[in-house]
């Protein structure tokens, strides 16, 4: 029989499967924070990091309507798909105005 899996396979199989890039984020974390990944999640993390790779532009695009609404709210799903170095400082700065004037 197969063997069953465990709650980071079920847990990075799910984020995949809802191309949630917040879910993605924390189970690639905690896969990462164990040290290198075994062998038995090669092929789940494979499929993140397309996954990722593949939700940039819609990442992109929310970004830049934020930007435009003046709120920037978290980077950190834009990081993780690695957007534009220039885009992620326009958003800082926007930001960063935003924390002044609270």
């Amino acid at each position: 029989p197969p063997v069953p899996k465990d709650d980071t396979e079920k847990g990075l199989q799910e984020a995949i499967d809802e191309r949630d890039l917040e879910k993605l984020r924390r189970w690639l974390s905690e896969v990462l924070l164990q040290g290198w990944p075994e062998p038995k999640y090669s092929d789940l993390i494979l499929k993140a990091l397309e996954t990722v790779a593949q939700l940039k532009d819609s990442t992109r695009s929310s970004l830049e309507q934020r930007l435009v609404g003046g709120n920037v709210g978290s980077l950190a799903s834009a990081r993780l798909v690695g957007l534009e170095a220039e885009l992620l400082q326009r958003a800082e700065e926007v930001r960063g105005r935003d924390d002044v004037m609270s």
